[in-house]
């Protein structure tokens, strides 16, 4: 099995890989087989990460964590009264 990723990381909508940092394997844990290896992030690599989520933040529709919460219960008695549940 293998699940070799196009890069690392995703920020910002694109896949960035980090070839400073410290190269990793990824294993299956059932059969202990290396499926990807990884680049762990560098310094800039987090920069970017952090930066892309802020100004995904920024951007996106801003709610608390209660109106958030109403929105989900919200959903679910939606679903609950589709399927009958």
């Amino acid at each position: 099995m293998r699940a070799q990723p196009a890069a690392s990381h995703y920020i910002g909508g694109a896949y960035v890989e980090s070839p400073e940092g410290s190269a990793f394997d990824s294993i299956y844990p059932a059969t202990g087989e290396v499926i990807a290896r990884l680049h762990g992030a560098d310094d800039a690599t987090i920069e970017a990460a952090i930066a892309a989520a802020r100004e995904d933040r920024s951007s996106g529709p801003q709610c608390l964590p209660r109106s958030a919460a109403g929105c989900c219960a919200g959903r679910r008695t939606s679903c609950a009264s589709r399927t009958g549940s």
